[in-house]
């Protein structure tokens, strides 16, 4: 049975020139990359191929690495020439060292799967937080990536577990502690069978849609004069019409969030490991072009399923809510229904975030 190094990992020479390590990176990439297989085989090797080229591709570590297999080849050429049956590690420091370098290798993967999760390659993430925990199930940062994904999907019940085995291996992690505690207040109760069921409350909805009704009433009947008349994409907006998009989206954004419709915030658009989610990435889009992030959005959900409960009910709300009030335009005095349809948006996002955060803060 042939050595298994990294260099044979990317079938590549020990003498390979970084080039030709990087080369051959790339091609086996394409070949093992766990969006092209869902056979879990393929993830493991696609992870040992990652470890491998992290290693191969810094020369310091490339060095220490040749150093060590040198040093293991050597001890098991003498172990031979005096019959004795090769040995790996048997002394406290060899174990010591090479649980040293198992654990560098799983929490290199750990954080490449954070990466992927902030990214949307919520899949992806997935399969490699689930690798590593089959190496080690007392990976926290693991069990709180599968958390993410669960809690980005409304998979309640599989973010409570995972959140919780994350803070059985890190119990002092506030983090853990603070996002384990958000989604059991989201779990208004559980069914029969133990199953996390969650039941918005409908009376702030409802008041929020009385809110959007009056609201478009007077964007309809008020005869108010343009105030930025040679700003040209909004040239027919009037004062009013601005302050009731920005009033009708904190008014909408505090009734999702005080109704539980809506994750928190801070758990929608941060990640456990600190690191901003794909909802962060739209949300700042949507602030320059909301119809630009809405088709980014669903590209990224249908190419990569990673669209979460959330973002998924806010962004259609805000389109629901954008179409409504360019028909109020189109019957009032002389907004333009088409500037109200392109960039109403943009201002009712800005105000729902506003009241999401504000309502948050007394959840």
């Amino acid at each position: 049975m042939s050595e298994l190094t990294h260099y044979s990992e990317l079938e590549v020479e020990e003498t390979a020139s970084a080039d030709n390590i990087r080369k051959a990176y790339r091609k086996l990439v394409l070949k093992y990359h766990p969006d092209r297989s869902r056979d879990a085989s393929t993830t493991d090797r696609f992870v040992r191929i990652a470890e491998a080229y992290r290693v191969l591709s810094d020369p310091d570590r490339r060095s220490e690495y040749d150093a060590a297999l040198r040093y293991r080849r050597e001890r098991i050429r003498m172990a031979q020439e005096h019959g004795a049956k090769p040995r790996t590690s048997t002394t406290p420091r060899e174990r010591t060292t090479a649980r040293t370098i198992d654990h560098a290798h799983l929490t290199a993967n750990v954080t490449q799967a954070a990466v992927l999760f902030s990214q949307g390659q919520f899949d992806h993430a997935a399969r490699i937080a689930e690798t590593v925990l089959r190496h080690d199930p007392r990976m926290a940062m693991a069990h709180a990536i599968l958390a993410d994904i669960a809690r980005a999907r409304q998979d309640l019940q599989g973010a409570l577990r995972h959140y919780s085995l994350a803070l059985q291996s890190e119990p002092e992690n506030a983090v853990f502690a603070r996002r384990y505690e958000e989604v059991l207040r989201l779990t208004a109760r559980s069914g029969r069978y133990g199953d996390v069921v969650v039941g918005p409350s409908p009376a702030p909805l409802w008041a929020a849609a009385l809110a959007t009704a009056l609201i478009l009433v007077y964007v309809a009947t008020a005869r108010d004069r343009p105030f930025l008349p040679n700003f040209s994409i909004i040239s027919t907006w009037t004062f009013g019409l601005l302050v009731m998009l920005f009033a009708d989206g904190i008014a909408v954004g505090a009734a999702l969030s005080v109704s539980g419709s809506v994750d928190r915030l801070s758990g929608t658009l941060e990640t456990s490991a600190g690191g901003p989610s794909l909802a962060a990435i739209i949300s700042i889009l949507a602030v320059g072009n909301f119809w630009l992030a809405g088709a980014v959005y669903i590209g990224i959900g249908l190419w990569r399923k990673a669209f979460g409960f959330s973002m998924s009910r806010v962004m259609t709300i805000v389109a629901i809510l954008a179409a409504g009030f360019s028909v109020a335009a189109y019957f009032s005095y002389g907004i333009s229904w088409s500037e109200t349809l392109l960039w109403s948006g943009n201002v009712l996002y800005v105000g729902l975030l506003c009241g999401w955060t504000v309502a948050d803060a007394f959840r």
